[in-house]
């Protein structure tokens, strides 16, 4: 069934205070309930505090095929549709990037010139979605591997930020698993806590991350941090800066870092797997964090 697009009218919302006023501030810690979906968190947003950073800087675009990938990798995916024009998605906007810098979760969005095909696709692809995904601006669902939708209800809660996120809260996990695509934020969280790091650069080292560290040591389940960066974005200057930093191409190798910055490592995944590895010391509580 085709649904119209609409933006939810005035009368359903609470007033909120002015942007300028920002609410939250509610701690997300690791949690591992097994009845719960469970979601990496967005390294980019390390060290960013401007609650008036835009949208498309604190949510990554992504499409269906690209859903479907993740699902293939039994990922849940945290999906928020908005429109840049929307007057209720820009009220919200403090109070949800509140959100999104409290909990860092690894936030998606369908690009806006394609936000109604996309819709489209979802709906096709995963029949089940239809019955809570709506064409409706702003609203964010969780997006389970076997297609099924739920409605985290944003449009409840949006007098509040803090309101929204203890309700969120109570419906997620949050892994120690830290996605990187840029630089400079990834430069701000090294050194700020103990955690494995892996870099790759193309789909095989992605994939190669999803079947060690989370179908062989089950890293989301862990409440340990692990930092996996995608290097595919990087700037050859920056890509120079990872070389002085860790005395080689970073790629496809795992690396340990402590709160002093010392790094040592440099193994690959072969190598990291193995009784005296890296990935193996670090979830059998050799290396004590």
């Amino acid at each position: 069934m085709r649904k119209r697009f609409f933006l939810f009218a005035a009368s359903a919302l609470l007033l909120a205070p002015s942007c300028s006023i920002a609410s939250g501030g509610v701690d997300f810690p690791f949690t591992n309930n097994e009845k719960l979906p469970t979601f990496y968190r967005n390294g980019d947003l390390y060290g960013l505090e401007d609650l008036e950073t835009p949208y498309e800087d604190t949510v990554r675009p992504i499409l269906v095929d690209e859903i479907t990938k993740k699902f293939e990798r039994n990922e849940p995916v945290f999906l928020f549709i908005y429109q840049s024009r929307c007057s209720h998605c820009i009220q919200i906007h403090t109070r949800f990037t509140q959100f999104l810098f409290d909990s860092k979760i690894e936030c998606f969005a369908f690009p806006e010139g394609v936000l109604r095909s996309q819709i489209g696709s979802l709906w096709n692809n995963y029949p089940k979605t239809q019955e809570v995904v709506e064409l409706l601006t702003p609203s964010c669902y969780f997006l389970s591997p076997e297609g099924i939708a739920i409605d985290t209800e944003i449009r409840n809660y949006i007098d509040l930020a803090s309101n929204f996120e203890n309700h969120v809260k109570q419906m997620m996990n949050l892994s120690l698993v830290y996605s990187f695509s840029q630089y400079q934020p990834f430069e701000r969280f090294l050194g700020s806590t103990k955690s494995l790091l892996y870099f790759y650069q193309d789909d095989n080292g992605e994939a190669a991350f999803h079947s060690t560290f989370i179908k062989q040591f089950e890293a989301e389940k862990v409440g340990k941090t692990v930092a996996k960066i995608d290097m595919r974005g990087f700037s050859e200057a920056d890509k120079e800066k990872l070389v002085d930093k860790f005395g080689e191409n970073p790629a496809n190798r795992v690396y340990y870092v402590d709160k002093t910055k010392e790094i040592s490592g440099g193994q690959s995944l072969s190598e990291a797997i193995t009784e005296e590895g890296l990935l193996t010391k670090y979830y059998s509580k050799v290396i004590m964090v």
